[in-house]
């Protein structure tokens, strides 16, 4: 399933090592990707294969920035760690993707996150409206800038 329309190859960028790459993908292809498998790491079934393929997208010394919580990650590898941390808290998310803007190096998407969350020791359907700005570099992402706010609710 595509989030985002338009999706398109780039060739001829370099990779982090600095080699000429015959394909990379669009930034739009990277943000679909990761939605994807961000889906797919709130389904137990799936999660193992979701964190490997999340690896491959974010850059080595990528960051995420929580903005509204002013909490920032540095490195892939945080960053995963952080994913799994929060991965038992919520659980069948679901991206419905309301407008993106794209260029060469960012992607900025609207959206509403469906999901369910625990509630003491019971799972309770839930959404929020949520603001993400993907920077890239060489194909991978560089900077997540994430401006999800808890409570914000869109039912």
């Amino acid at each position: 399933m595509s989030h985002l329309a338009s999706l398109t190859l780039v060739a001829g960028a370099l990779t982090e090592s600095g080699a000429v790459a015959s394909e990379i993908l669009a930034p739009e292809c990277v943000v679909d990707q990761y939605l994807g498998t961000q889906e797919a790491a709130s389904r137990v079934s799936s999660r193992v294969e979701a964190y490997q393929k999340m690896t491959e997208l974010f850059a080595v010394d990528a960051q995420y920035v929580h903005a509204s919580v002013r909490a920032e990650i540095s490195g892939r590898e945080n960053i995963l760690a952080s994913f799994r941390h929060f991965s038992g808290s919520s659980r069948n998310i679901r991206f419905e993707v309301h407008d993106f803007f794209s260029n060469a190096n960012a992607v900025s998407i609207s959206l509403t996150r469906h999901f369910e969350r625990l509630d003491a020791d019971k799972w309770v359907k839930d959404s929020a409206r949520q603001m993400m700005v993907f920077e890239m570099d060489g194909g991978r992402i560089k900077t997540v800038r994430d401006y999800w706010v808890a409570g914000n609710k869109n039912r």
